[in-house]
């Protein structure tokens, strides 16, 4: 048994909604605390790259031009959100289309080439996103904000 693409999407789909409301309920206040990071210097920061990074591999994939880290708001939890339901749109649309998940793609991110099959590449995007979260709750924690919810694969309405 093996587990499948769209159960880590439907696991990722129901942590954002958890995000999503606790942050709404919170104001400004936990978006603006500091990663201590020199790229990504907020928790602001690190939620606009995870939904950054999932609409930019895709549009990789398709050879369309990236969207620019400019054009993705952050200046709010609702303007995050909203932007992060277009970015899973977008690579819903992908899998939902996919038809060779073992053939390669060259890709090149940031200042280095990749060479991968989509299969692998759709796990990073997703693992890659789970990561964040973890790194977004550490961080939250930290600056004193607590009652985060339960964001355990367990908890989730992924898998029965």
């Amino acid at each position: 048994m093996d587990l499948k693409i769209q159960e880590m999407i439907d696991y990722t789909n129901w942590e954002r909604g958890l995000w999503r409301t606790w942050f709404l309920g919170m104001g400004k206040a936990p978006l603006e605390v500091s990663t201590g990071g020199e790229r990504l210097k907020t928790v602001a920061d690190l939620i606009q790259h995870i939904y950054a990074a999932e609409i930019r591999y895709i549009q990789r994939l398709k050879g369309e031009p990236l969207t620019p880290y400019s054009r993705i708001p952050k200046d709010s939890a609702e303007e995050l959100f909203n932007f992060g339901d277009e970015s899973r749109l977008v690579l819903q649309e992908y899998v939902d289309g996919a038809l060779d998940w073992s053939k390669q793609y060259q890709l090149n991110i940031v200042n280095f080439q990749v060479r991968t099959s989509l299969r692998k590449l759709i796990i990073h995007i997703l693992m890659h996103e789970v990561r964040h979260w973890a790194q977004v709750a550490l961080l939250l924690r930290s600056a004193g904000f607590h009652d985060l919810g339960a964001h355990d694969f367990l908890d989730s309405d992924a898998i029965t």
